[in-house]
């Protein structure tokens, strides 16, 4: 791949990439995974009558057991992190950081999380309709060199948890660690943001 270009500016900027058909495959198939699980994870849903009536949509209280969508998921209220949370006590029972605190995550995810779902799911349609199939000349308005973004980091984080890559993993594995032939993938993507963000910055 060679590195994005940035054409004109303001509304008429294009950002413009040429993919290699390897590496559109491998986006297309990771991004498609992503998917995947997010829709997964919005059919679960338990049914509301409420929503029906109400047209707001809810989502499940609790987070997500896979890691790969809990770190796609993340919480929108962490009880532990309210002042005055000591597991017990005032903190532990009725207090920010106890039951009213984890009744508090439980409803903001209930709500906000079918938005952060359908958002991520909007991103990664634009990157399929603007990413040829078989690799090739790729050209975004800003809207969708942003939506290029949010569904490239979502697909990193996924395989970045996956993989259990963490800031002392080194930039080479041994050759019998299963994650050897995934991490170069990794490394790709997060060249693939950095180089985007950095041509969106100019």
């Amino acid at each position: 791949m060679r590195t994005w270009r940035r054409h004109g500016r303001g509304e008429r900027a294009r950002f413009v990439a040429v993919l290699d058909p390897p590496e559109a495959s491998v986006l297309r198939g990771l991004v498609g995974q992503v998917d995947d699980m997010l829709s997964g994870r919005a059919d679960a849903s338990p049914s509301d009558e409420l929503s029906a009536l109400t047209g707001i949509r809810t989502g499940p209280s609790t987070a997500p057991d896979d890691p790969v969508l809990a770190r796609l998921l993340p919480d929108f209220h962490r009880p532990d992190a309210d002042p005055g949370h000591d597991g017990g006590g005032p903190g532990g029972s009725g207090g920010p950081g106890g039951s009213d605190g984890a009744a508090l995550a439980a409803a903001l995810r209930s709500v906000r999380e079918p938005e952060l779902i359908e958002a991520k799911r909007d991103a990664i349609a634009t990157l399929l309709a603007s990413l040829p199939a078989g690799g090739g000349r790729v050209e975004l308005t800003v809207p969708q060199a942003e939506a290029w973004l949010t569904a490239v980091n979502d697909v990193r984080l996924a395989l970045g948890t996956a993989l259990e890559v963490s800031e002392d993993m080194p930039e080479q594995l041994p050759p019998d660690d299963p994650r050897t032939d995934h991490l170069p993938v990794y490394h790709w993507l997060t060249w693939l943001q950095d180089s985007l963000v950095t041509v969106l910055m100019r």
